[in-house]
């Protein structure tokens, strides 16, 4: 998931807020619950993503596109999860961001730095 050293190239979805297309998530993940779609596997399965998405320009129009919104005015930071492999240091970095005033927030406590 990454490029050259120093070169960011993917960004690990782990959890979101269904804003629009509810009827849509709702026929591929059934009713909405706590979890709904937290995990990796449930927002792709969610979002109707596959494999053939793999390599897909986020910032091209058509299909799956990012889009620029109005900044979150508070985004909050924990360590990773679920790396238990990796170094002490790499799983206490706060690399897990997250919105303050989404409905759905991850196990997240710790105000982003500015």
């Amino acid at each position: 998931m990454c490029d050259a050293e120093g070169a960011g190239a993917a960004v690990l979805v782990r959890g979101v807020e269904v804003v629009a297309g509810v009827d849509e998530v709702v026929a591929r993940r059934g009713p909405a619950r706590a979890g709904w779609m937290s995990g990796p596997g449930k927002v792709g399965a969610g979002l109707g993503l596959g494999p053939e998405w793999s390599g897909h320009p986020l910032f091209e129009p058509g299909g799956l596109e990012l889009r620029f919104g109005p900044p979150p005015a508070c985004i909050v930071r924990g360590p990773r999860v679920g790396i238990g492999y990796a170094s002490p240091e790499d799983r206490a970095a706060p690399w897990r961001l997250a919105d303050a005033a989404a409905k759905v927030v991850p196990r997240i406590v710790a105000p982003a730095a500015p």
